[in-house]
Formats: structure tokens, sequence, C-alpha cells
């Protein structure tokens, strides 16, 4: 058993998807488990509080008394924990037992290293949905890559592009970090890796190179939301420049006024988008926001 990791697992508008995340959860055998109901409207909390019965685990289910949105259910989702080590799982994910297992040990072997997250195989919303066919895990876990450890600007290089990054449902916080920083609560998109910018300012970072979830990629994922609204340069712009208070440096600043270009430069890409589709009125918006990210990376 993980006696000092609680995976918590906010919830909203996913009954379909929530017993295999559940179950997954489970089988980590961490300290707890919370689940955070965001008053969905649907069956999610009655399937939250099915799933969570009968089980050797401890399973905490509570709903918030009104909806808090993504960002800020994960917040006080996280305030809960009393743990030493938090695994956040989106509730439409199923993170695989074998990574957290050897990404806990390495937490509690590396004292320095604030955070730790791995990769990713993408599955649809019609797969692995009931948790009695889901078989054995391990079968998809990759632990053939070595953790890699990044601080300083080498943990600022590994954050900066996004890419490979961290799935979400990876993402095992040491809680005295977590406390230091939060969460961004303007941010939902952008969330988990504005906080990657925040933690590295401070803490050494961990990488898993292997498979570690299994993520769903889907038409109403928030992904996939915010890439139809073509609405992600609003929240990268506001993420680089959070990120440039927790970086004051020369070489941190130059990274970061790279990444910042290259955001205004979706701006104005979004401007062609926008005409396309007729949305006309969105195009001085974006326009001036575009302008003004390239004035604040060129400062």
């Amino acid at each position: 058993m993980l006696d000092e990791l609680t995976i918590v697992v906010p919830a909203f508008r996913c009954a379909k998807y929530l017993p295999s995340a559940l179950h997954s959860a489970i089988l980590c055998r961490p300290a707890e488990i919370l689940v955070a109901e965001d008053q969905s409207g649907d069956r999610t909390l009655e399937v939250a509080e099915e799933s969570a019965g009968h089980v050797d685990v401890p399973v905490t289910v509570y709903a918030n008394p009104h909806n808090l949105g993504m960002s800020r259910n994960w917040q006080t989702a996280m305030e809960r924990v009393r743990t030493p080590f938090a695994l956040k799982l989106d509730c439409d994910d199923i993170v695989l037992p074998g990574y957290v297992r050897r990404a806990y040990r390495y937490l509690q072997a590396n004292p320095d290293v604030g955070v730790i997250g791995g990769w990713r195989k993408l599955i649809d919303d019609k797969s692995h949905l009931d948790p009695r066919q889901l078989g054995d895990l391990e079968r998809f876990y990759d632990d053939s890559g070595s953790i890699e450890k990044f601080e300083g600007i080498d943990a600022l290089r590994f954050v900066v592009p996004g890419q490979p990054f961290p799935c979400s449902s990876t993402t095992i916080y040491r809680m005295d970090a977590w406390r230091e920083h939060g969460f961004e609560t303007r941010l939902n998109w952008c969330t988990d890796w504005e906080y990657w910018f925040r933690v590295a300012s401070t803490h050494a970072i961990g990488w898993h190179p292997g498979r570690a979830a299994l993520y769903r990629d889907y038409d109403r994922n928030v992904t996939a939301s915010y890439g139809r609204a073509d609405n992600s340069c609003y929240e990268i712009d506001l993420t680089l420049r959070q990120a440039r208070d927790f970086w004051p440096g020369r070489e941190a600043r130059a990274l970061l006024r790279r990444r910042m270009l290259r955001n205004a430069l979706k701006y104005f890409g979004s401007c062609w988008r926008s005409a396309k589709r007729g949305r006309v009125k969105e195009i001085p918006r974006r326009m001036v926001r575009g302008i003004a990210q390239t004035i604040a990376a060129v400062k």
C-alpha cells in the first residue's frame, strides 16, 4: 500500500468513464481516494458512490455545494489532501499502477523533486469503459526508460516547449511544494502546464518517458473544446506572462520570449480562422492580443 499517497479525482459529467478511472486508482493501493464531484447534473455522483462501496481502499466522495469549474475544483480538492504526496487523476483517464508505484518511490528517494509526470497512451471515448474488462493494466505500462531529473534552467527548457509534456493524470505532486504554489484558477486548459513553470522555479522536476496512463482523446474533452473555439492562445498568453515572474534571469527570459512570439503568431493565425468561420467580431480582440503578446515578448 502507498501509505503516503492520496489520489484525487475531480469529477464532472463523467459517469460513463468514472468506474474505470476509479478502478485504476484502487489498483494503485493509495492511502485514500478523494472524489470531488462538481455538481454535474447527471449520474456522476451516484456512480462515484456506487464505485466507492465494497472496496478495501478508503474512498471519500463529496459534492461541491455549487459548480466550481475545473481549476477551482482541482484547487479545493487538493486542499483536502493530508498525505505527503497526491496524484490528480482526471475522471475520464486511467492511470497505470506500475508507474504510480515507481514514481512514488522516486519521490520518496529524491526529496528535492517537487513533481513528477509521465507519458500517455491515447484511447478514445469508447475504450475500456467496463472495469471488469480492463484486465491487467500492467500490459500497458512501459518502464523501459529511466526517470530523468531536471533542475534550474534545464527544468525550464523541459517545460517551455510543452512537448513532450507530462500527462495531467500521471502527475504526482509533493504536497509541500504544491501548497507553496497551488493552481492558477483563472486557467482551465493550461492549469497543469502553468503549475510546472511554478514548481520548476523552486524544485527539481521528474519525467518518466514511458507510458504511465491511458488518456481519453475525444471531441468533448477540455483540449478538444479549446481547439474548436481556437482559445488556447489566451491561456498560453497568461501562462507565459506569469512564468516570467518566476523566471527573471536573462537565459530564462530568452526562452520565454521565443515561446511568447510563437503564441503571438497563434493569435494572428486565429484571426484568419475566425474570418473563415464568419466570426468577424472576434478578430479585433485577437489582433490586439497578438500585438500585445509581441510587445511583451520583446520588452
